[in-house]
This record gives structure tokens, C-alpha cells and sequence, in this order.
């Protein structure tokens, strides 16, 4: 069975801001399946620390959307 080459390293498009870059970055982080190269490539071009306070606040993001979610459906069933 043959490998597959790694990903070349490549920039960020030019139209793509390094805010979404790093949001890119801790969603794939969030899926959990990255090629070795990409994640070398992204530790490369980001800072440690925007990437903690990002990955937090995108984790309270989704904490408060599933309460949310939880609470509607609960007012949902107890209202029928």
C-alpha cells in the first residue's frame, strides 16, 4: 500500500486573514483529523497563546449553544 506524499507547505491565500486561518486551525483541532504536515505547517504560523483563547472561547461557544439547545427542548416538551 503506497502513501501518500505530504501536503507541500503552502501560505494562506491572500483574500484569507490570519483570524480565519486560526479559526480554521482550532476547528480542525475541534474535527480531530489533520495530515502530520498541515499540523506542522500550523504550529508554524500560529503563537501558542491566540491559540488557547481561541480554542476556549470556541469551546464556550458551543457549551452555551448546547445548554441552549438543552433548555428549548425542554421548554419544548414540557409544553406539549
Amino acid at each position: 500500500m503506497k502513501s501518500l506524499p505530504p501536503a507541500p507547505p503552502a501560505e494562506p491565500p491572500a483574500n484569507e486573514s490570519q483570524t480565519l486561518a486560526l479559526v480554521r486551525t482550532v476547528l480542525w483541532g475541534f474535527f480531530g483529523v489533520r495530515r502530520n504536515a498541515e499540523y506542522l505547517r500550523d504550529i508554524e504560523r500560529h503563537r501558542p497563546l491566540p491559540l488557547i483563547v481561541a480554542g476556549l472561547l470556541m469551546t464556550a461557544l458551543l457549551v452555551l449553544l448546547l445548554l441552549s439547545l438543552a433548555h428549548w427542548m425542554a421548554g419544548a416538551a414540557l409544553a406539549s
